[in-house]
């Protein structure tokens, strides 16, 4: 894992600097995805929203996920 030598990220993430930036590495990276702890990639593509990592890493349940259905996303959101 490589320390990131400053919090300047680009908008779209691969994998290797979604974990970079996340200060984890690319399995443990892996794994919070798949326990959506962090999101998945961006729709069709193999690339991160830093945005989206980063609202996930504050906390913030209330994103929206264009692949879930309103009510999917209310249904996550207020689990719990």
């Amino acid at each position: 894992m490589q320390a990131a030598a400053n919090d300047n990220w680009p908008l779209v993430l691969t994998r290797q600097q979604g974990a970079d930036m996340c200060r984890i590495s690319a399995s443990t990276f892996d794994v919070w995805v798949r326990k959506e702890i962090l999101p998945g990639p961006i729709r069709g593509t193999r690339r991160w929203s830093r945005v989206a990592i980063e609202h996930a890493l504050a906390g913030e349940t209330t994103m929206t996920d264009p692949l879930r259905s309103p009510f999917e996303q209310w249904s996550r959101a207020s689990a719990g």
